[in-house]
This record gives structure tokens, C-alpha cells and sequence, in this order.
């Protein structure tokens, strides 16, 4: 049986709009890291994962929203 890949999900609260885009991806791409186990080199490869998770987050809020919009 094949698995998708693993999401990290940041838990959000009433800070997070006034929260950096940047921070944000900081704050992600720190706790992919440490899942990896913290391994010296290509910090990098967290970063983009981590633009990418947050992109699509804010992507579906988009769409949820226009969506109960009607």
C-alpha cells in the first residue's frame, strides 16, 4: 500500500494573521527539520517544502471561502 506524503500542519491561532508570510515559513520549515532529524546541509529543502504546504493552505482557504460565499 503506497503512502502520500506526510503533512505538517502548524497549529494556528488568533496571531497568525498578523503573523509574517516569512514567519510562517520559518516557523514550518523548523519543525520539518527537526523531523528529519536535524541534518547539517540543504536547509533549503525545508524552506521550499514549506512554501509549498503554506501555498496550498492558503490556496484552499481561498477556495473554502469563496465557496461559502456562495
Amino acid at each position: 500500500m503506497a503512502e502520500g506524503p506526510e503533512v505538517i500542519a502548524l497549529e494556528r491561532s488568533e496571531g497568525d494573521t498578523n503573523r509574517s508570510l516569512t514567519d510562517q515559513i520559518a516557523a514550518l520549515a523548523h519543525a520539518l527539520w527537526h523531523k528529519r532529524g536535524c541534518p547539517e546541509g540543504s536547509p533549503e529543502d525545508d524552506w521550499f517544502r514549506a512554501e509549498q504546504e503554506i501555498g496550498e493552505q492558503r490556496k484552499n482557504e481561498i477556495i473554502v471561502h469563496e465557496v461559502s460565499r456562495g
